[in-house]
């Protein structure tokens, strides 16, 4: 299982106001690479901008595989695992969006991306399609995290354009989905002061998926991070810790979304 370092990633998370809309701008560079380098990504529920100037990479969501080379790929939310395949040189920027706030920089709701990913170009997502010009330019005169930081100007320059109101109350509502992931969603309704209908609408065009998906992926992350450093006595006293029914119920869902039982996850993250 190849690590991070095989592609020499590298990455930054803007602060606030951009912070709160893009979750990181990243870089995998390794211009003499000559292997073949697969990643398999829980999700978030966020969407992203991949910009590819290397070699063609794979990128693979449902069973569908889409090959992307020196274009920019629109990648939705959905619940399903994403794999991204590096091979030969490799040259990819990314800029990752915390869930629901990918609007002002595709110019579209989330709704028509569930599940997709899209080729930009200068009809289909205009606005990617125009920041792979300007950052080829970029990333020819600049490295490293500098490169970053001039993607990160640019990102500014857009969000100054739009307009917050359409957002306001969905992000304090994912604000809330994250703290209280076991929480019915009429509760939640109630503290948020929006109805549940009007949570389910919001989330299925901002977001992409449902509020209870959702709050599932965001309790599964967590205990994936849990996983991966070792914090726990047992898989059964994790899944207690962490509000599933019992072991078998957690074990079924960290399959359903990550494709692999707790301790085959565990095993590859030991041998990395």
């Amino acid at each position: 299982m190849p690590t991070l370092d095989d592609i020499n990633y590298l990455k930054i998370s803007p602060e606030p106001p951009l912070g709160d809309y893009v979750q990181t701008i990243w870089l995998a560079r390794h211009d003499k690479n000559k292997e073949v380098l697969a990643f398999s990504l829980l999700s978030d529920c966020g969407s992203c901008i991949l910009f590819n100037y290397g070699d063609e990479i794979r990128l693979t969501r449902n069973n569908h595989s889409h090959r992307v080379s020196k274009q920019a790929a629109v990648v939705g939310p959905s619940k399903a695992l994403f794999e991204i395949v590096f091979n030969n040189q490799i040259c990819t920027l990314g800029i990752n969006f915390h869930p629901g706030t990918g609007c002002p920089f595709l110019e579209s709701g989330m709704e028509q991306l569930i599940d997709r990913i899209d080729i930009s170009n200068e009809k289909r997502f205009a606005n990617a399609h125009h920041m792979y010009i300007k950052f080829e330019t970029e990333i020819k005169a600049v490295t490293g995290e500098s490169l970053l930081r001039k993607v990160e100007e640019g990102l500014i320059s857009n969000l100054s354009n739009y307009h917050l109101q359409a957002q306001d109350k969905l992000e304090s509502l994912i604000t809330l989905f994250k703290r209280e992931q076991d929480m019915p969603l009429e509760l939640l309704a109630d503290m948020s002061g929006v109805s549940a209908r009007e949570i389910q609408r919001k989330f299925k065009q901002y977001v992409g998926i449902s509020p209870k998906v959702y709050q599932r992926l965001m309790k599964l992350n967590k205990v994936k991070g849990r996983l991966s450093s070792g914090d726990y006595e047992s898989l059964t006293q994790l899944a207690i810790d962490n509000g599933y029914y019992d072991q078998a119920h957690f074990i079924r869902e960290f399959k359903y979304f990550m494709k692999l039982t707790p301790k085959q996850y565990r095993k590859l993250k030991e041998n990395n």
